[in-house]
């Protein structure tokens, strides 16, 4: 009887055993998955701010290119100082 109990226990226990080592894979699996989707996401804010950066500048300079038509300055494409209007 009790070498029945024993058996079903050591059973119980290899049993744990194999789903612990399958949850590890999976969770260094998703571990690995997680860091990469973390630097991907931090690529992507970069490339984000560089974008937000580059969008000022051209509305900056489109406001300016506005300003210099609305006074007058560029006529025929070419603005004073030799610059080419921006379009």
């Amino acid at each position: 009887m009790l070498a029945v109990v024993g058996q079903n226990q050591r059973a119980t226990v290899s049993t744990a055993n194999v789903l612990v080592g399958k949850y590890q894979a999976q969770k260094n699996a998703l571990d690995a998955l997680i860091k990469t989707e973390a630097a991907q996401k931090a690529q992507l804010a970069a490339t984000k701010n560089d974008i937000l950066a580059k969008l000022a500048h051209l509305r900056t300079l489109q406001a300016a290119q506005a300003a210099a038509a609305k006074a007058g300055r560029c006529q025929g494409g070419r603005c004073q100082g030799g610059g080419k209007q921006q379009q």
